[in-house]
């Protein structure tokens, strides 16, 4: 019996965490595969960028938050966490309020990330 063949997976986090649970369900959904053994990437992009902040405050629906959950990503393999520079400025933010895991790419790096990848989740 072969084994299944591993997917590309990019879970794209675009809503605020302050919309209901939609960033506990996308930290679930990312964790899932990730534990399933498949190559995921998180891309934060537009009002989903507020997940990766250290400062992220409970979210009033769920009272958590989830951003510590994000650190905890190198433990689950997953490849990598995004959010784009054009992103963090349109919202006047910077690199020092992300938390540690997060990398920063530009917009034509975002692109090819959404190219790179088999399988995308938008949330």
């Amino acid at each position: 019996m072969s084994s299944p063949t591993k997917k590309r997976i990019l879970v794209i986090i675009s809503q605020s965490p302050f919309c209901g649970n939609t960033g506990r369900e996308a930290l679930d959904a990312t964790l899932a595969a990730a534990i399933f053994d498949q190559h995921v990437s998180v891309l934060f992009c537009g009002n989903g960028c507020w997940h990766g902040l250290r400062t992220n405050k409970a979210n009033p629906v769920t009272g958590k938050s989830t951003s510590d959950s994000w650190l905890a990503a190198p433990l689950y393999d997953i490849e990598g966490l995004y959010v784009s520079s054009e992103t963090l400025a349109g919202k006047g933010l910077d690199t020092e309020q992300l938390i540690d895991n997060i990398q920063v790419i530009d917009d034509q790096q975002a692109k090819q990330l959404l190219a790179d990848h088999d399988l995308i989740m938008s949330f």
